[in-house]
């Protein structure tokens, strides 16, 4: 068994006590153990190490990592992760929507004139205006709905499924790398495997989700 206790200590810093089962595999792994701390040998990849107690990372801001880690990938090699497996929040911006958002922008901070008129009531509507009225509340809802969707950044299974199998054809085996790994400089590589580890780390805190 593993928990986290954090109270008793700096607040970088995890404390994880263990239980081990007694059976002969857990008393060899902690033989293990013992003998890489007495060799002061400590964790390689600590950024794998994960989803313990107080753990301040969100589905949003992992989503967030992914689509940095595309962004590296994507300025080596134009295209190698297709940015339609992100959310449509998460793609990067074409220049023309680019210069728009920033005319938006500019404009957004142009004063705004008030103008009280006076209104008088509106007529009775028939029940075919009535009708009518009902549909174009209804498109408008189904019209922020969709606003939504287009802001939001969540990746389902079915998008982590696809771009951990990009990362498989990129990174190919440890014995055996795929040509964009091998030839990649050492930044790109960093950028794909992290790709690998921001996807598993999301679908973790999916399942806690749903653990909840």
């Amino acid at each position: 068994e593993i928990w986290g206790d954090m109270s008793s200590a700096p607040p970088e810093t995890l404390v994880l006590r263990f239980i081990p089962h007694p059976t002969p595999v857990a008393a060899r792994w902690v033989a293990a153990v013992r003998h890489c701390h007495a060799a002061g040998l400590g964790i390689k990849y600590k950024r794998r190490c994960y989803s313990f107690p107080r753990d301040a990372r969100t589905p949003a801001s992992v989503a967030a990592d992914i689509a940095a880690s595309v962004e590296v990938l994507n300025a080596h090699e134009p295209g190698v992760v297709s940015a339609d497996l992100l959310p449509a929040a998460l793609r990067p911006a074409p220049e023309a929507a680019a210069a728009s958002t920033k005319a938006q922008s500019k404009a957004a901070g142009m004063p705004l004139v008030v103008v009280a008129v006076p209104v008088a009531p509106p007529p009775a509507l028939s029940a075919a205006a009535e009708d009518a009225t009902e549909e174009s509340v209804a498109a408008v809802g189904a019209t922020v709905a969709a606003a939504e969707d287009a802001a939001s950044t969540e990746l389902s299974q079915e998008q982590l499924n696809g771009l951990h199998k990009r990362f498989e054809v990129l990174r190919g085996s440890i014995e055996a790398p795929a040509p964009f790994f091998a030839c990649a400089p050492p930044p790109v590589q960093e950028a794909l495997q992290d790709f690998n580890l921001h996807i598993h780390r999301l679908e973790d805190l999916h399942r806690q989700a749903e653990r909840l």
